[in-house]
């Protein structure tokens, strides 16, 4: 046999085999889902699961087929592991009891199914207050201290309760900063809502106490020169909400004011 026979025949066979071997993945049907997506963090007892607006809103996932794209027919299933919380087939969710450690549910689609998500069944929240301690923030240099962290404030603690006064988990409260110290440079952020690691997040969640908390962070080397340097002080406000059927609950708004200035120097 010459080389170009046999070359040709080398050339057939793997044609032949790459006819029969699929190197693909799936080429049809559901590939991927989103995570769940709930409404909210909490259902009220005896209701059934709202959006911010205090419209009814079902729980939902996305699927996804092998080009990324979304298959919105997609025939999508829910199963609730705990007695405490009600779907139907649509994901509405029914609130049946109190549950402060949340129900969990599940949603699927093709093969596909999310990880156990769980949902606070809570009460009607009918008043907020904040902290009445006092929240300044007294730097000790004029560079960020991490070691003891004074350029953070206390926690700025809101308080979500229900009829009777039991705790109303569950609930986001929305901080944000409206006033903050002068900049050295004009239009340079100063001051941001953190949690208790600094990191920047505006939104808490109440939790069993139907208490919520954040941290205003001082950007204390952006500044003005004279509060650094201890010649004046300056002020932090910060107002925090929290909604319930779109409305505000009464008590919110509320302002937090905190006072900011250098704290002096030890003898």
């Amino acid at each position: 046999m010459t080389p170009a026979m046999r070359r040709a025949l080398i050339g057939a066979a793997l044609i032949g085999v790459g006819a029969c071997l699929d190197l693909g993945g799936p080429k049809e049907g559901v590939i991927s889902i989103s995570s769940l997506h709930l409404p909210s963090p909490s259902v009220v007892v005896g209701d059934l699961m709202r959006d911010s607006l205090g419209n009814p809103a079902p729980l939902s996932i996305t699927a996804f087929g092998p080009n990324g794209e979304e298959l919105p027919g997609e025939p999508v299933t829910f199963v609730t592991l705990d007695s405490t919380v009600r779907i139907d087939a649509d994901g509405t969710l029914h609130g049946i009891t109190i549950d402060t450690l949340g129900a969990r549910v599940i949603a699927g689609a093709g093969q596909l199914q999310t990880p156990p998500q769980r949902v606070i069944v809570t009460v009607a929240p009918t008043t907020a207050t904040k902290s009445t301690t006092s929240t300044p923030i007294q730097f000790v240099a004029e560079t960020p201290d991490t070691t003891n962290n004074s350029n953070w404030s206390p926690g700025l603690v809101v308080t979500v309760k229900g009829a009777g006064g039991a705790a109303a988990q569950g609930y986001i409260v929305t901080y944000s900063v409206i006033e903050s110290p002068d900049a050295q440079v004009p239009g340079t952020p100063t001051a941001y809502i953190g949690n208790d690691a600094a990191r920047a997040m505006s939104r808490d969640t109440t939790d069993t106490k139907g208490e919520a908390s954040r941290r205003v962070i001082l950007r204390q080397s952006a500044i003005a020169t004279d509060v650094r340097a201890g010649t004046r002080s300056d002020t932090v406000i910060v107002s925090a909400s929290v909604k319930y059927l779109g409305a505000d609950v009464p008590g919110s708004p509320m302002q937090f004011i905190i006072p900011v200035s250098r704290k002096p120097a030890t003898p």
